[in-house]
């Protein structure tokens, strides 16, 4: 158990919060700082751990979690009582690799086939250089069963005919995307990665490639550390870059 936990001083300011009941407040904070939180923002906790320490009915509780929820604040899987705070790493990071070997350990503790495990992995991505190796890839494939419901099976029609044959697709995304000096090893592990993406129907080699590429227009390879493309692959990270404009590196 943590004994302290950090509240950023914009909390009282931010447009979201601002219109919240006191209750609803109190529950936001409580979930920053109460006893079953951790480094990770995401942690398990049922209704009547929430119930018993602030001494709110159940039905009070899943009304304040799910006015939370609409605003964005936590993401919540009722049946194991999984809590995702989404923005936690805004305020508190994982600083180093030592830290990084603690939330490895709180991860194992944590139920793994949640789709919440997806975004924890996703929320950890830019840590990868201070995690254990392999955890955020682990994290994300073992999050991915039992197959979500959207997905396409290996033998739908949808994945049978490739746009380009994947070979030669995944060379086309190796080379947009920032890779960096990676060796034999690294793609040999993204070409794994990508070919898992393909076959589980998430996406085509052609979302993959676009992705890559607007990836590799949305950072600046001078001053940022590029995602390791297995763990980019397997955290779907082509989901949720957007290319932006940047300014041209003096």
């Amino acid at each position: 158990m943590r004994v302290y936990g950090k509240v950023a001083t914009g909390f009282w300011q931010d447009e979201k919060v601002l219109p919240l009941s006191d209750r609803t407040k109190l529950l936001a904070l409580y979930l920053l700082t109460g006893p079953h939180s951790n480094l990770l923002g995401c942690f398990r906790l049922p209704v009547g751990y929430i119930s018993a320490d602030l001494n709110w009915s159940p039905k009070a509780v899943r009304r304040g979690l799910a006015a939370l929820a609409r605003i964005g604040y936590l993401r919540r899987d009722e049946a194991t009582g999984l809590t995702l705070l989404p923005n936690y790493f805004r305020y508190n990071t994982i600083e180093n690799p030592n830290v990084g070997k603690r939330a490895a350990a709180l991860i194992k503790g944590l139920p793994h086939d949640s789709e919440i495990m997806m975004e924890l992995a996703a929320m950890l991505t830019p840590f990868a250089d201070r995690l254990p190796s392999g955890l955020l890839e682990h994290l994300a494939l073992s999050s991915q069963h039992p197959p979500r419901p959207s997905a396409a099976a290996p033998n739908d029609p949808a994945v049978k005919e490739l746009p380009l044959p994947l070979s030669q697709a995944f060379t086309t995304f190796w080379d947009e995307f920032p890779t960096g000096p990676l060796g034999a090893s690294a793609r040999n592990r993204a070409a794994a990665a990508f070919e898992r993406v393909v076959a589980s129907g998430r996406a085509s080699p052609d979302q993959l490639v676009e992705g890559a590429r607007r990836y590799a227009a949305a950072i600046d390879p001078h001053t940022e550390k590029p995602s390791d493309p297995a763990t980019w692959l397997a955290v779907e990270q082509w989901r949720r870059v957007n290319a932006t404009n940047r300014k041209p590196t003096p």
